[in-house]
Parts: structure tokens; sequence; C-alpha cells
């Protein structure tokens, strides 16, 4: 029987959906209980070591959905590369906060996922380069670097690696 609402879900995918990604990593380490090795490192501080704990999947992998290009404004904003090992969708203006994501392998089966994220506008500017790792199809390592610059302050710059395990 149809569903009574027909828009319900009819939400075209136009690009690689980096949010179904994340969703479906999220509820696959949770089910399998993984921990994740952190290296944390703020500004020109020495880098913090966590030792492996379980975590809040869906809470830990939220930030890598900024990279997610599948919005209804954004359709037709970006430029599609295909080749054999990898897709890369590159940004028609600079005005857009997602310059540039790359998946290498396929989209089904990912090996990574790579992000550039920018955003600017007179009283600041941001830049997040997003990394994720896959082995066997099961989130393996990620890693976030960026930095933040106001108008007030000096550039700070942070860094998140870790290690799933």
């Amino acid at each position: 029987m149809p569903s009574a609402n027909p828009s319900q879900d009819s939400r075209q995918v136009m690009y690689f959906s980096v949010a179904a990604a994340i969703d479906q990593q999220a509820e696959l380490l949770a089910s399998r209980r993984a921990k994740s090795l952190k290296i944390l490192q703020a500004g020109n501080t020495k880098p913090d070591t966590l030792a492996p704990q379980a975590a809040d999947w869906p809470q830990e992998l939220q930030l890598f959905k900024e990279a997610d290009i599948n919005k209804p404004a954004w359709a037709g904003e970006y430029e599609v590369r295909k080749t054999a090992e990898k897709i890369t969708y590159a940004a028609k203006k600079k005005s857009q906060p997602v310059q540039l994501l790359v998946i290498s392998g396929t989209p089904e089966n990912p090996d990574y996922i790579e992000a550039y994220l920018s955003q600017a506008n007179l009283l600041y500017h941001t830049g997040k380069h997003l990394q994720m790792h896959f082995k066997d199809g099961v989130l393996s390592a990620y890693r976030m670097e960026g930095y933040q610059k106001t108008f007030f302050s000096d550039t700070t710059r942070y860094l998140l690696a870790a290690t799933v395990h």
C-alpha cells in the first residue's frame, strides 16, 4: 500500500551522503562497542593522549556531518569528477562551506573520506580538514585539523586524531 504521505523521505540524494555514512558507522561502532584512542592538541600546547574509552558514536562523529553537501540549496553547486579510484566534489563558489569532498574507493565501501571546509565573514575565518579512514568497511581512524581566526584574537589551531579499536 502506498504511503499516505507521498513527500515522506522524498529528498533526492544528489551527491555522496556523508551524513548517511556517518549514521551507518555510528550504528556499527556502537554495536561492536568500539573504543577510541585520541590525541588532542589546541594551540601550541603539548598534545594530550586519552586512553581508549567507550564512545557515544553518534555524538563522537557528529562534527563530520558538517562535510555533508546534500542540501537542496546546494544542488548543482559542486563540480563532480569521477575516476576508478575516487570521486571528488569541488565547490564552484568560494562561499560554499564545504570546499572539497573526496571519497576514495567506492561510495558503498570507501577507503577514506576527506573534506576541506572554510567559512569567513568580517569577524572570523575558520578552516577544517577532516579525514576518515576505513578498513573492511569499518571506520578505523579519523582526524580533524583546523584553525579559527577572529578579528579580536590570534589564529588558534587545533587537532583531534583518533584510532578506533
